[in-house]
């Protein structure tokens, strides 16, 4: 079950590796309550899919006071579709801050749905990236994007592109080559780059704009805000295709943490 993380002021990714290290006290799994985690405002408590010890230069995260980061998700209260949002209150409690209101699906994903996953230490090594190279660019464009290759990588970036996505991904604009590319790029997910606006409503990233939807109630609108850029991806899960997994088939999930709040955002998407 490989995760991957990512460090956005160093720019590196690093890879998890089945065998731990006494070093450090990193964990797939585990039941929250053997981790002393406490869901202040849920009456069931979520999954912690990972336990990572931030004392490892690794782990591109820090929060005072708190050396163990949680990556949990609440999968059995997202059964309405919309994305998990938390925010680490201290080492020992954790507040959901979406869905709301929080509502308990226990046939979700499906009947029998374990409480928790079984514990497994694990490691990480540091990942062979370079953002200044086009195919390894490509390969993280939608964690990282492509801002840093030069105009000779860019042209080998647009003929990698021609040659392996498909066609769908440069028709229907008056765009050039180098602006499909950048624009349709979004390994390595695979069905879109997640939207980078915070969705927390106590946010303190600034308002781009403001829409209105239809509500579904007859004759009314909701006003819905869209952020400036704060969410960084930190992690994703991607499965192996000989993997057996816990949530679904060919499910990516993925973390992204606000850069201004300080919430973390859980969200998947299926291949």
């Amino acid at each position: 079950m490989p995760i991957e993380l990512f460090d956005h002021d160093q720019i590196t990714i690093s890879r998890e590796l089945s065998k731990p290290k006494p070093e450090f006290q990193h964990y797939f799994g585990g039941s929250a309550k053997e981790y002393g985690l406490n869901f202040v405002n849920a009456e069931h408590p979520c999954h912690v899919v990972y336990w990572l010890d931030t004392t490892d230069p690794l782990v591109p995260f820090s929060h005072p006071n708190i050396r163990f980061l949680p990556l949990v998700h609440g999968f059995q209260y997202s059964s309405n579709g919309f994305e998990f949002i938390y925010r680490i209150l201290n080492q020992q409690e954790i507040e959901i801050i979406a869905p709301d209101p929080l509502v308990f699906n226990k046939h979700f994903p499906y009947d029998n749905y374990p409480p928790h996953f079984e514990k497994t230490g694990v490691s990480f090594e540091l990942g062979n990236y370079n953002p200044k190279d086009a195919e390894s660019a490509l390969e993280y464009q939608g964690v990282f994007g492509i801002d840093q290759l030069s105009k000779s990588e860019m042209q080998r970036a647009i003929k990698i592109a021609r040659a392996t996505w498909h066609h769908e991904r440069f028709i229907g604009r008056d765009w050039s080559d180098e602006e499909f590319v950048e624009v349709r790029g979004c390994d390595p997910f695979v069905q879109a780059t997640p939207s980078d606006s915070c969705d927390n409503p106590n946010c303190t990233a600034e308002v781009d704009r403001v829409f209105e939807l239809d509500s579904g109630v007859p004759g009314e609108t909701k006003s819905y805000s869209i952020r400036v850029p704060s969410l960084k991806v930190i992690a994703i899960h991607q499965p192996h295709d000989e993997d057996e997994t816990m949530w679904g088939d060919d499910v990516q999930l993925f973390w992204q943490q606000c850069t201004e709040c300080g919430c973390i955002t859980v969200n998947n998407q299926c291949d």
